[in-house]
């Protein structure tokens, strides 16, 4: 026997269904719920309870004005019996009235009749992602002056701050920025939208729609002394990552590392230049176009996870070398033998590794010389860097 809480509960299942059907213009109603009444041979031991379920059911359907359908039943002692088998919300009002949902619905209302109104290219996206306009319920106007501000303005080469939107700041769009990036995928040209810039962050929303943004610095430092000259005087400086790709640096050889440590006692080299490679640097440092003709070395933990940076690096970077990442130093320093985390350790294919390299991947994996084996690259002596580099 269903209760009318649980009524309830069923037609709060309605309300995205009433939502789609307003925009796609399907019926909806007359919409049935089934009671689930009592069986015959349960009559007997359940009469009080059915008798106050109907009552409760009764006077439900009469405060929210809905439809209650009944059926005949046979009950060999008690006889024939009425029981309520259905209850009919006939129309879309006795739901909105059941759920206390008018205001928002005639809200939802307004804002699918100013879309279709002022944008009519967002039909099939509104049938699609109808919930939106109820996420958004309160902002709908401001929304659709942000993307008439691209359609006349697109790829405006301007930090959000600084766009001209009346009423609108950037705080509003930093908040609503992937709901404006669905609908600006739509509504503008293709030539208009860098779509290379793939990311959900807010900064791949401005790298596709031609916005400046904040750009993240790469830490570097001279390690050759007569080089700082282009720098100041500077040994140790940090860069903007769109400066840099645009800036090829006068070195023959690039050191990429992800420990601070080692990143600041690299010893001393000829035209050499080290670069801290730490998290997301990583990716960033793969990207600079100049880096293709230089003798680069990547220096990182020996485990499946800092093979794993290697081979992405590689992937962008074929010249890529590995430096002390080989099973010479991994044996040569067993004393110093840690162990990777589990969450870190990676097994899939790394189809941009050496022979030699995937070997000692492999060997890793398969935890050949012990579990889940970890040598840390500030581990390692310096005097044995110093060794292979010479």
């Amino acid at each position: 026997m269903l209760t009318t809480s649980e009524i309830h509960k069923k037609a709060q299942r309605l309300w995205p269904r009433l939502l789609a059907s307003t925009v796609s213009g399907e019926t909806l109603f007359p919409y049935p719920i089934t009671l689930a009444p009592p069986k015959s041979a349960d009559m007997g031991s359940q009469f009080e309870d059915i008798r106050q379920w109907i009552k409760s059911l009764e006077i439900f359907t009469q405060r929210h004005q809905l439809q209650l359908e009944y059926k005949q039943v046979n009950h060999r002692r008690l006889g024939n019996q009425r029981l309520p088998s259905r209850l009919v919300i006939q129309q879309a009002q006795q739901l909105l009235n059941l759920l206390d949902r008018n205001k928002d619905y005639q809200l939802f209302c307004e804002n699918l009749a100013l879309i279709r109104q002022q944008i009519p290219e967002l039909e099939v996206w509104l049938h699609k992602n109808y919930r939106q306009l109820e996420t958004h319920a309160e902002h709908w106007p401001a929304l659709i002056s942000i993307v008439e501000y691209f359609q006349a303005n697109p790829l405006p080469d301007k930090y959000l701050r600084a766009l001209d939107i009346p009423g609108i700041d950037s705080k509003f769009i930093e908040g609503r920025y992937t709901v404006i990036r669905q609908l600006l995928d739509v509504l503008l040209s293709p030539s208009y939208i860098l779509d290379d810039f793939t990311g959900s962050d807010l900064i791949a929303f401005c790298q596709r729609f031609g916005l400046q943004h904040d750009q993240p610095l790469i830490r570097l430092r001279w390690l050759d002394k007569k080089l700082c000259k282009h720098t100041f005087g500077l040994e140790d400086f940090s860069i903007p990552v769109n400066q840099l790709s645009n800036t090829s640096l006068p070195v023959e050889q690039v050191f990429i590392t992800e420990n601070k440590t080692n990143f600041l006692s690299f010893p001393t080299r000829q035209n050499a230049i080290v670069m801290f490679g730490q998290g997301y640097a990583i990716d960033l440092i793969g990207s600079l176009p100049w880096l293709q003709d230089k003798q680069i070395y990547y220096w990182g933990d020996i485990d499946t996870h800092g093979l794993h940076i290697l081979d992405r690096l590689r992937k962008c970077i074929p010249q890529m070398n590995s430096l002390l990442m080989d099973k010479e130093t991994l044996l040569k320093f067993k004393n110093f033998w840690g162990e990777e985390s589990m969450e870190k350790r990676f097994t899939s294919s790394l189809p941009n590794l050496s022979d030699k390299e995937n070997d000692l991947y492999q060997a890793l994996i398969n935890n050949e010389y012990a579990k889940n084996l970890r040598l840390e690259q500030e581990r390692i002596p310096l005097s044995w860097l110093k060794e292979n580099l010479d």
